[in-house]
């Protein structure tokens, strides 16, 4: 089998033959910030979303609305909730993730937020919310379940200088085991070396408020423990191949139909008959 040959993504072709440096096992990761009127609009729906403790996640302690990750069973208010105030933000991460897509040379995969590749099916998004309070943090943990491609985290409310930092972990355990990171070891790299990132099995991004962070959803990472009461707010979830583009619905869609009936009629409909 042909081996491909590692490009430096975005450099023109007479640079790229003097480029020295190149990255075998480089991982690509988009970030950029989203625009200002739509920060707000996130803050004030943000105020909207119940949260339930994450009991489901092991050695994970956060607030979330995911299902996958607490009993409380809260994502589907929130999915509800932002289906009819917040579809801005599923907008939004579709078109950065294909820049990202673009940028990468990638010019026929079309994503979904939708796990079932429907492309305009409402009920299937995987998009969720994480809420950090002192003492709180999320293990090591990769998002590879259903057909995941790329995963993303927007950092709704996120102080750099003191919240909790989102952490990469890479497998380092060749080299640990040969002493390459062993402190004391003969081995051992010079702190110089040792403290750079891409000798690191722990690296961290330079991330502010208002980032939306796109990664390949294999990637490990983690959540630091939250040092202060924050608290720390993310909208996280997944992208998939879109495999439907035409069809509105999925099979899986009726119980969400109906659930979503039940809690419009329950905080909408019925207030206003009663009134």
């Amino acid at each position: 089998m042909e081996k491909l040959k590692l490009k430096i993504v975005g450099l023109k072709k007479s640079v790229q033959n003097r480029v020295m440096i190149t990255g075998i096992h480089a991982v690509p990761i988009y970030i950029e910030s989203i625009d200002d009127e739509y920060k707000e609009k996130l803050r004030v729906l943000l105020k909207k979303i119940n949260y339930g403790i994450s009991d489901k996640w092991v050695e994970t302690k956060c607030l979330t609305t995911a299902t996958h990750g607490s009993t409380q069973g809260t994502t589907r208010d929130s999915d509800v909730i932002f289906n009819k105030y917040g579809t801005f933000i599923h907008d939004i991460i579709i078109d950065k993730a294909h820049k990202f897509l673009e940028q990468l040379g990638i010019k026929n995969l079309k994503l979904t937020l939708n796990e079932c590749g429907v492309e305009k099916c409402i009920f299937c998004r995987e998009l969720w919310c994480n809420k950090y309070t002192k003492g709180m943090n999320q293990a090591t943990h990769n998002h590879i379940s259903t057909g995941e491609l790329f995963s993303f985290v927007y950092f709704a409310k996120y102080d750099p200088s003191k919240d909790a930092e989102l952490v990469f972990v890479k497998d380092m355990s060749n080299a640990k085991q040969n002493g390459f990171l062993v402190e004391d070891s003969p081995y051992t790299l010079c702190e110089e070396l040792e403290n750079h990132p891409i000798f690191s099995n722990h690296v961290a991004l330079d991330i502010k408020e208002g980032d939306l962070v796109i990664f390949p959803s294999y990637l490990d990472h983690q959540v630091e423990e939250q040092k202060t009461e924050g608290p720390r707010i993310t909208i996280a979830g997944n992208l998939h191949k879109v495999i439907d583009e035409h069809s509105g619905m999925c099979s899986s869609s009726l119980e969400a139909r109906i659930f979503s009936f039940r809690f419009l009629y329950k905080h909408f409909i019925k207030k206003r008959v009663t009134n």
